[in-house]
């Protein structure tokens, strides 16, 4: 009796199961759902020449979700590097290659791990190589020579195309020299690449295939539940633009306002006011004066801080340089031993509580240690947004 209750139920069920010539109609007509990378709309790939370099290995399964910018330190066109590529020493290489005239050379896949970035760190990520796509453009790196109006056009294309490849916003395309380790290694692009001529081709080639701008993949920033929504988009843009993290900036402004983020906060010993303690000095400085400050709504004086931090910009790639900017500017892009003050001096006195083992010393990252610590707590559960 059992086994035929059970065979009368698979029955009901396959006889519910079976397709109806409606149902038929309607499987057909219907279109197959893609995955979200296919639905995408992205842009066709720049015209490429292909020259395969021996010097690539597997990214182990990581995403791609930064380009990084070079320059050759030479000239010669395209090819001419891609050659260099294929030779068996040095073992060095790049994604693509880009020339004054426009020309494009592939010589590493971009699902391959290219040799481009070395010892190097980005956002708080170890070995850029892993995640990154490598991009040279021929020039001497001088500062003199020019990057052309033909190699900006090429290069807008091909990070337009990267982007909506692979989903990367503008805030992780950065530079070989804010990522390679140790700090001041390398010094690409040369400073007379333009990062704003650069972002009008990529808008020029998102514009002409009606792409939007990819948005930031992060979620929230570090304190962003202690600010108004203001204030984030602010601290978001900001940080863009001086090419850093905007959890850096948040975790510097948290230590100097003890989590307020209040922009009247104030020393009474030094006369520091705001959300990064301007020395009235240092108001000066930037056209202001620290009773004008104290008037201002956090989110107005952020454009001081920006305007502050502007001589740093493509130099805070670490959370101990955006404080260093603040605390000890001769201290940004030094290594992490780097002395600050010294027992002795009447700044040693002052910040005697930052050194940390009592050896007379206040190094850099005794220093920034502080900071480190509100940006590890500003990124927990209870702070992000």
């Amino acid at each position: 009796m059992r086994t035929r209750i059970l065979l009368a139920l698979a029955c009901l069920g396959c006889a519910l199961a079976m397709p109806t010539r409606h149902n038929l109609i309607a499987a057909q007509n219907k279109p197959a759902r893609q995955p979200a990378e296919a639905r995408r709309k992205k842009l066709p790939k720049p015209k490429v020449i292909v020259m395969r370099s021996p010097h690539q290995n597997s990214r182990g399964g990581a995403r791609i979700d930064t380009i990084v910018l070079h320059h050759t330190a030479g000239g010669g066109t395209a090819q001419d590097v891609g050659r260099q590529f294929q030779k068996p020493k040095p073992e060095v290489s790049s994604h693509y290659i880009v020339d004054k005239e426009g020309t494009i050379v592939q010589a590493v896949d971009d699902k391959a791990r290219a040799f481009h970035a070395g010892k190097s760190v980005f956002k708080g990520r170890q070995d850029v190589n892993d995640f990154s796509i490598g991009i040279e453009l021929v020039n001497r790196g001088d500062g003199k020579d020019p990057f052309t109006e033909k190699q900006y056009h090429a290069l807008g294309k091909l990070v337009a195309y990267l982007q909506s490849e692979y989903g990367i916003p503008r805030d992780r395309i950065t530079g070989h020299k804010d990522v390679a380790l140790p700090r001041g290694r390398k010094t690409d692009p040369a400073a007379n690449f333009s990062y704003a001529r650069l972002d009008r081709e990529i808008a020029r080639a998102r514009s002409s295939a009606k792409l939007p701008t990819p948005p930031s993949r992060d979620k929230g920033i570090a304190w962003g539940r202690k600010v108004s929504p203001k204030f984030r988009e602010k601290v978001i843009q900001i940080a863009a633009e001086l090419k850093t993290s905007p959890d850096f900036l948040m975790a510097a402004m948290a230590f100097e306002t003890g989590e307020s983020f209040s922009p009247t906060v104030t020393n009474k010993a030094s006369g520091a006011v705001g959300l990064i303690q301007f020395l009235p000095s240092t108001a000066k400085g930037l056209g202001t004066s620290t009773a004008a400050l104290k008037k201002m709504s956090a989110v107005e004086q952020l454009d001081y801080v920006k305007k502050y931090l502007e001589p740093y910009k493509g130099k805070l790639s670490e959370v101990d340089d955006v404080y260093m900017a603040i605390l000890f500017p001769k201290a940004v892009g030094k290594s992490v031993g780097y002395t600050l003050f010294s027992r002795g001096s009447t700044a040693y006195e002052q910040n005697k509580g930052l050194d940390v083992n009592k050896d007379g010393k206040v190094t850099k990252a005794e220093a920034a240690g502080k900071v480190r610590e509100k940006l590890k707590k500003g990124r927990s559960a209870a702070n992000k947004q």
